[in-house]
């Protein structure tokens, strides 16, 4: 009996890491395609953007009357807007190769929530770090892992901030099967079941127009992926939600 639950333990574990690889294979093949079409268009939908900015700030320049400023401070708003889009949506399609060194996972996280936590707290968000000493370096870029820890940390505030009631958000660190593994739980709405299995997707948010493109947490997952790590979110059992990022361990530094 005992033998027949390890291996259906075994067999359990091994059909979990196969649907990951499968689902992260499918969600890879989607970020490029994507990427492959923002890379086409971006430029040309750019052109246009620069040319309506540019003749908008002229004309604010000149003698206008109260509503015709309005308006054109709108149109130059509107297009600086569609103008940072498209950055966006350049530096998604042509994804920046990581630069990696050996780093303390602990040190960028302290640097993220230090920077964050004053406005955090102005929204009545109380941040709470348990971060592992001795935790074992990665081989990362910097820059970029803590470009997916603000990113993962401004989507807990604005779904916090969605009951208008502030909360609070907890980060921890520890190692674990060859990985450092860092979780971001908050006490949000959570996320709903259809939702949860496309957040990682290209374009898709869950903000009203106008306050999110979709690819933050896209960037994010590709990232992670060229770091060969993990990042996935789940719902936690007492309300809100949890995301998770793993990071491989570099050679040699396991305690």
């Amino acid at each position: 009996m005992a033998a027949a639950a390890v291996t259906h333990r075994r067999e359990s574990v091994g059909a979990r890491s196969a649907n990951r690889a499968r689902t992260a294979r499918i969600r890879s093949e989607k970020l490029a395609a994507v990427g492959l079409l923002a890379a086409g268009v971006m430029h040309e939908i750019n052109n246009p953007l620069t040319s309506i900015l540019a003749y908008a700030q002229f004309l604010l320049r000149t003698e206008l009357s109260a509503e015709q400023r309005a308006d054109l401070e709108r149109i130059a708003a509107e297009a600086l807007r569609a103008s940072r889009i498209v950055q966006n949506l350049l530096t998604f399609a042509r994804p920046m190769r990581p630069n990696k060194n050996p780093m303390d996972i602990n040190r960028a996280l302290e640097r993220v929530l230090d920077a964050r936590r004053d406005e955090l707290a102005r929204d009545n968000i109380e941040v709470r770090a348990a971060l592992h000493s001795g935790l074992p370096v990665v081989e990362a870029d910097g820059n970029q892992l803590e470009q997916v820890f603000i990113n993962i940390v401004n989507n807990a505030r604005d779904a916090m901030l969605e009951r208008s009631c502030g909360g609070s958000l907890t980060v921890a660190t520890r190692a674990r099967d060859g990985h450092v593994r860092v979780t971001f739980d908050d006490t949000g709405p959570g996320i709903t079941d259809h939702n949860i299995g496309h957040i990682f997707d290209p374009f898709f948010t869950t903000k009203d127009a106008g306050r999110g493109t979709g690819l933050g947490l896209a960037v994010c997952y590709g990232i992670v992926q060229e770091h060969g790590g993990h990042i996935s979110a789940r719902n936690l059992p007492h309300g809100g939600a949890q995301f998770v990022v793993e990071l491989p361990i570099a050679e040699g530094t396991e305690r």
